[in-house]
């Protein structure tokens, strides 16, 4: 049997591009939202992080600050010790004598001092830099050297010696006392004197840190006896 259609082919086509064209839109207005929620999530997400960020620059800045209070801090301090130690020498100088009669206590008994000076020169020491923290801006942790200018007592010591043998013993000897540091052998040659041969010879040093302080404490030490013995 044969199906009649009353319904126009222009008609049923027209209904099918509505259809797909509804379905479009539909589509493009669930991408759109989805788009635009996608849009917000990420500024919320991109204002969080720049608040975060925001935030961790605050803390480093602040702990840059605390870092380079306490270098000041440090060197302040360095400074206030260096100019105690400073007044301290002054006020407690090594005597001459103490110094000279060290010298003399330790002469081998043939080795013969012609000459011995005592000076005070000036010297220049730099410190060196602070180690910089990575995780601190370079700018708060960037440190030059310092240099710091100190007064050392330095010796220049003149004599004869019989052989090599003595002066090797002189200089050991000087090296070994707490009060003398930074012995050095200057030069030595033959020297005829009274038709004998001698060695005579150049020795510099300087006077050690520990010899103020261990001068008071010899001082300290004997002020004790000498009380004891006036008790007794």
């Amino acid at each position: 049997m044969q199906l009649l259609n009353f319904i126009p082919e222009d008609y049923i086509k027209r209904r099918l591009v509505r259809k797909a064209n509804l379905l479009c839109a539909l589509l493009a207005g669930v991408v759109a939202v989805t788009l635009g929620a996608l849009f917000v999530i990420l500024a919320v997400a991109d204002e969080r992080l720049e608040s975060e960020r925001e935030r961790i620059d605050g803390l480093v800045a602040q702990t840059a600050e605390a870092v380079e209070e306490w270098h000041q801090f440090q060197a302040d301090q360095a400074a206030v010790l260096e100019k105690a130690e400073q007044a301290a020498r002054l006020l407690n100088p090594l005597p001459r004598s103490r110094v000279v009669a060290e010298v003399v206590r330790l002469l081998p008994g043939e080795v013969t001092l012609t000459e011995l000076s005592i000076g005070e020169a000036a010297v220049q020491v730099f410190e060196a830099a602070p180690q910089a923290n990575a995780k601190i801006p370079a700018r708060s942790t960037a440190k030059t050297a310092v240099a710091k200018e100190l007064t050392e007592t330095k010796l220049h010591l003149l004599g004869l010696a019989p052989t090599d043998v003595e002066l090797a013993h002189l200089i050991a000897a000087l090296s070994n006392s707490p009060y003398f540091d930074q012995v050095e052998l200057s030069f030595s040659e033959d020297q005829v004197v009274a038709e004998r041969t001698l060695r005579r010879f150049e020795v510099l040093f300087r006077l050690s840190d520990e010899a103020a302080r261990l001068s008071l404490g010899s001082k300290v030490a004997k002020g004790g006896r000498n009380s004891k013995e006036g008790r007794l």
